[in-house]
């Protein structure tokens, strides 16, 4: 069911930034298949209208920076990637890992998914396994470790 929910969240969030025909779309989608038709001269929805649509803002992790700061994306992939994931998973995800897994539990559709994937998969996990020994993330362990956040009062400790 949480797949289901992220596919259909991820379904409305492609149909709110794309470029495609709103009035078009939404047609198609309740099954009528004419052509929109507004008053002439009339622009059929902001998508056929650039004028109307908002400047996107830039891509922002969970930390509020700019995900150009690594240890601020990895932190992202951890707090928000659910189900919970290790230190390989964590580095497939930033480095945009099409992977059975990454896109079965939704975890493409992470702001910080793909922003790394200029960096080989070992700086990455050196840069993991850097906060773990700074004490920002720890290691549940296990035979499938998983990573989670520390709090930064804990952290600065």
């Amino acid at each position: 069911a949480q797949r289901a929910r992220w596919r259909q969240y991820r379904t409305v969030w492609a149909f709110v930034e794309g470029s495609a025909c709103r009035r078009e779309t939404i047609l198609r989608h309740f099954g009528d298949t004419s052509v929109p038709a507004p008053a002439p001269g009339v622009p059929c929805c902001d998508a056929c209208e650039a004028g109307w649509l908002p400047v996107a803002p830039g891509r922002r992790s969970a930390t509020g920076a700019a995900p150009g700061e690594l240890d601020d994306a990895i932190v992202s992939v951890v707090a928000f990637a659910m189900p919970a994931v290790g230190r390989t998973r964590t580095v497939e995800i930033l480095r945009g890992s099409r992977s059975k897994a990454v896109i079965s539990n939704g975890y493409d559709g992470l702001p910080a998914y793909s922003t790394f994937d200029h960096l080989t998969g070992p700086q990455v996990l050196s840069r993991v396994d850097e906060l773990i020994a700074a004490g920002r993330l720890r290691s549940t362990g296990g035979a499938y470790p998983k990573l989670q956040v520390v709090p930064a009062e804990r952290a600065a400790a």
